[in-house]
């Protein structure tokens, strides 16, 4: 791996970690359509996909991914008229905690 790409991986890294959030469940997340590799025809505000990120340009997965995103399409004033723009969230996945409650005793 060049340094270039160590480079430019670390940077994509770090913009990842900036993202705001978005929680949801395992099953949430899985039940997002898939588009990696282009973007969903319709273009209603709201509508939500996820997509891995990788460094190389759209189709080109050369590099093991490092990550997952949320993508959302959205209107909004900073938007210019006749277009979309589309929000970005890095998944948090929540799963349920075990208490006290929930152990038994060993008998």
């Amino acid at each position: 791996m060049t340094d270039d790409l160590k480079s430019k991986i670390e940077t994509a890294k770090k913009q990842h970690r900036e993202r705001p959030p978005l929680l949801g469940t395992l099953s949430y997340f899985e039940a997002l359509p898939d588009y990696s590799c282009s973007l969903p025809t319709g273009t209603t505000p709201g509508k939500r996909w996820r997509r891995q990120i990788n460094v190389q340009p759209w189709g080109q997965i050369t590099i093991p991914p490092i990550g997952w995103i949320i993508c959302e399409y959205y209107d909004g004033p900073d938007v210019p008229e006749g277009r979309i723009g589309i929000r970005y969230y890095r998944p948090v996945v929540r799963v349920a905690a075990l208490t006290s409650k929930d152990f038994k005793p060993c008998a």
